[in-house]
C-alpha cells in the first residue's frame, strides 16, 4: 500500500473513531475501502506504534479511544 494511502486511511479512521461513528469492522473497512485484515492491521499498528488507547464498544457498535486524545498527522508553520 502506497504511503500517501495509507497515511489517508489512517487520518480517516482516527476521525471515525474520534467520532465513535466507525460502526462494525465489516462496516468499517468498507467504508474506508480495505479489507478487514488490513483495518485491523492498522488499528494494530496505531496501537503499537502510537500507544493509541483505542477499543471497540460493543454497545455503541463502534471503535472509540478509551481516554480523550487529539491525534495530529502533518506539519504546521513554524513561528520566527
Amino acid at each position: 500500500m502506497a504511503l500517501n494511502t495509507q497515511l489517508n486511511h489512517i487520518r480517516r479512521l482516527t476521525a471515525l473513531i474520534q467520532r465513535k461513528a466507525t460502526g462494525k469492522p465489516e462496516t468499517l473497512a468498507q467504508r474506508l475501502n480495505i479489507s478487514q485484515s488490513t483495518l485491523f492491521a492498522l488499528l494494530k499498528f496505531l496501537r503499537d506504534e502510537f500507544d493509541a488507547p483505542i477499543c471497540y464498544d460493543t454497545e455503541r457498535e463502534s471503535y472509540c479511544f478509551t481516554r480523550e486524545i487529539y491525534f495530529f498527522m502533518g506539519f504546521s508553520e513554524k513561528k520566527l
